[in-house]
């Protein structure tokens, strides 16, 4: 894998846009309003472009979600293997009836079997 440095052009485009993100929200509203302050002193180029779209995708790729690895993680993403309770699986009725009745759940907390949590206690 080779890798590229980037020029001194990108990285200020990436510090500008960095600093204009916590303030604007998104990163295209942050390189739009820094190309126009860049035209507005006139210092826009034609290079100008390819340099800010090289730091967009430099800003983006440290944005990007985070997975999370565990041991034995680190060589594929593991399948999802369980995803909760089902109204067609076997126990679910009887595990219901048990927390309205016995528990005295309340029915909005027992009726949706959708999963709360993405990982086991």
């Amino acid at each position: 894998m080779e890798i590229k440095m980037s020029s001194p052009q990108v990285n200020s485009f990436a510090k500008q846009i960095r600093d204009k993100l916590h303030r604007l929200g998104s990163i295209e509203a942050a390189a739009t309003e820094w190309k126009a302050e860049l035209e507005g002193y006139g210092a826009w180029s034609g290079d100008s472009e390819k340099d800010l779209a090289e730091a967009i995708a430099m800003v983006e790729a440290e944005y990007r979600p985070i997975e999370n690895l565990v041991r034995h993680s680190v060589i594929k993403v593991r399948p999802k293997w369980y995803s909760g309770p089902q109204e067609h699986h076997k126990h679910w009725p009887s595990l219901k009836t048990y927390l309205l009745h016995r528990k005295k759940w309340l029915e909005p907390t027992v009726v949706s079997p959708k999963p709360r949590r993405t990982s086991a206690v």
